[in-house]
């Protein structure tokens, strides 16, 4: 992907194609939360044979695990709680994608850190319950972000999918596909595209850079709990394992490309072009944790996330205006967002969010950039 997502979006919006969801599936943005962008590089390690790991502790007490003891003890806590309390069956409610089509610059995946350590526990219960390492406890959340980030995944692909068609045609695919056949086949087992996302949390845990450098048992155990998992969901979520095939995929490309359930053309065609159905953007660039508003993350990877810097839109609107000259364009903007371009030429339009008190961490990071900033605190101080 060439263009970087500031100037994606403007593309869109210049022909029309951003807009606002017509119905409530979305969360209300990032509103309520702290974003942590996830540090792949440390998660995604292979080799950690520099570290000790032979600490093991039981059920009763996971202090002794240094770094990774408080979320031992958040997944042995949450582990005791799920012999009262059924699993979760909105994997959407765990972590979502907010898409770029309307959400604008806070865009992209987002994963609730207890919902991480809620998925670790179930992985954990289901091998009944070794005795903790840290090691042990590093993989079980490795794992659980990992399965979540893979379900959210599968959105953005089908949006840079539905992209593609509309750079091609200049009609737009996307919404017409969340109108015309998300809304109807919600809350059913024709929802395809919830069904293949579930599939994929399964079918690319053998990918590489996921399966390297997590222990045997613990991918064994995360494999077995998805497949005793998935049939338990919500409709549509539920038929997973039913679609872990190719042939899944090309019969939604048919329903995104046509806007319809049932669409016209052979879902055979799209073995031509299966290579659309990629993400413009990796895991590095679209994935964040989200903690409450003000909390500090547990994970120990999450230490070296941006400090927690709050800068509102209206501060932010003054700086641009006095700084940069930026002025807004009435009318231009959609869903909730306030359209500022520089007339002077030299910066990149923005779409802000309005009225928030605290911007979110994927916003500060692309205007910062877009101004010449190193970092979101640089920003923050010359505001």
């Amino acid at each position: 992907m060439a263009l970087e997502p500031i100037e994606m979006i403007r593309t869109l919006d210049d022909y029309g194609l951003t807009g606002v969801p017509t119905d409530t599936e979305y969360p209300t943005g990032t509103e309520g939360w702290d974003s942590y962008p996830i540090p792949w590089d440390d998660v995604l390690v292979d080799d950690r044979r520099d570290r000790d790991y032979r600490t093991s502790v039981n059920v009763d007490d996971a202090g002794s695990l240094g770094e990774w003891g408080p979320a031992g003890q958040e997944i042995l806590e949450t582990s005791r709680r799920n012999s009262h309390v059924p699993p979760p069956t909105d994997v959407d409610a765990l972590a979502w994608y907010l898409p770029f089509h309307y959400f604008g610059l806070d865009w992209g995946i987002y994963v609730k850190e207890q919902a991480v350590f809620e998925v670790a526990a179930l992985i954990y219960d289901q091998m009944r319950k070794p005795p903790l390492t840290a090691k042990l406890v590093e993989d079980l959340v490795r794992m659980s972000m990992t399965v979540l980030y893979l379900h959210e995944a599968f959105h953005h692909k089908v949006e840079s999918f539905a992209t593609r068609l509309e750079m091609a045609t200049l009609t737009p695919i996307y919404r017409s596909y969340k109108d015309r056949v998300v809304k109807v086949v919600r809350n059913s087992d024709a929802h395809l595209e919830e069904a293949i996302a579930c599939a994929e949390m399964l079918a690319r845990l053998d990918e590489p850079s996921y399966k390297k450098g997590v222990e045997a048992r613990t991918r064994k155990g995360t494999k077995a709990f998805l497949k005793r998992w998935i049939p338990t969901l919500n409709p549509g979520y539920r038929l997973g394992l039913d679609h872990l095939s190719d042939e899944s995929k090309w019969n939604l490309q048919s329903q995104v490309s046509e806007s319809t359930e049932h669409p016209s053309r052979s879902r055979t065609d799209w073995a031509l072009a299966d290579n659309m159905l990629r993400g413009f953007y990796d895991k590095d660039a679209i994935a964040h944790v989200i903690v409450p508003l003000g909390s500090k993350p547990i994970i120990p990877w999450l230490d070296s996330a941006d400090p927690l810097v709050s800068i509102s839109t209206d501060r932010l609107v003054r700086h641009l205006r006095r700084e940069f000259g930026y002025v807004e364009i009435s009318g231009r903007g959609k869903g909730g967002h306030r359209w500022f371009e520089c007339p002077s030429g030299g910066r990149p339009p923005f779409p802000l969010p309005s009225n928030r008190e605290s911007l979110s961490p994927g916003v500060l990071r692309t205007v910062a950039s877009a101004l010449g900033y190193e970092s979101i605190r640089e920003l923050a101080q010359n505001c």
